[in-house]
């Protein structure tokens, strides 16, 4: 009993130091803007949506290369939540606190499918 208990420990401790760059490769920039970049029904200006695609090209670049890097899963998580925080402070700057609280519901929606490919989608919005 005590073996089988050891066993399935370890099982569970690998599995928790999945390794995000293996998860990367599941899903593209490209795909993960065309989801950031839809502003259907959002009543933006042309300004603000140009705004939006480069912010959007930012963070993505961001996460993509912080998943990529060599550091462990502990460096890269603490380095996706930080850069969390600064692409929020990003989108503030470009939209005000209504037309962010919309797409953000949005584009979550959006990014839902790809959260279950790879978990350092949520750290995108």
């Amino acid at each position: 009993m005590k073996t089988t208990l050891k066993f399935a420990v370890i099982l569970f401790l690998l599995a928790i130091q999945h390794d995000l760059a293996a998860q990367v490769g599941d899903i593209s920039k490209s795909e993960l803007l065309g989801a950031m970049n839809s502003f259907d029904g959002l009543d933006l200006s042309a300004e603000e949506e140009n705004k939006l695609r480069e912010t959007n090209t930012k963070v993505v670049d961001n996460i993509f290369g912080i998943a990529n890097s060599d550091a462990d899963d502990k460096n890269r998580l603490e380095k996706l939540k930080s850069a969390k925080s600064i692409n929020d402070k990003l989108f503030e700057d470009v939209l005000d606190a209504k037309k962010l609280k919309k797409y953000r519901k949005k584009v979550k929606k959006e990014l839902r499918p790809f959260k279950r490919k790879a978990k350092f989608v949520k750290f995108l919005i």
